[in-house]
């Protein structure tokens, strides 16, 4: 057989070891769903820092990511350590987000639906 021939017809032919199962198998766990450790570490202690701010924040989203965790504040992205308004962003945890003026550290929470229907 010619060798051109032998080799055509071996591409052509299904192989069963290069099927999906082997590529991707069954998730075990959700991949969306926060890890244990995580949220057990990221829980707000009782005695955590005053949550009034002198100056409105307008907190709208929260990441949480480790080192690279960031808050929308205004529409603007910013990261740990930056700032925003004078103050420093040094926590973020899940709906929460620490800031510090130098002086004091604050709490500012995101407003929920329900908080904002409160409000009314």
């Amino acid at each position: 057989m010619n060798p051109r021939m032998l080799i055509l017809v071996l591409i052509t032919l299904p192989v069963p070891a290069l099927s999906a199962d082997v590529f991707a198998p069954a998730l075990s766990t959700n991949p969306f769903e926060r890890p244990a450790w995580m949220t057990d570490a990221q829980e707000i202690p009782a005695n955590a820092p005053s949550a009034t701010p002198r100056r409105r924040i307008d907190l709208r989203a929260t990441l949480i990511a480790g080192k690279k965790s960031s808050a929308n504040v205004g529409g603007r992205i910013i990261g740990l350590g930056e700032e925003v308004d004078g103050y420093t962003l040094v926590a973020i945890t899940e709906g929460v987000a620490e800031f510090s003026d130098g002086e004091e550290i604050f709490r500012v929470k995101l407003l929920t639906d329900k908080d904002d229907k409160d409000a009314d």
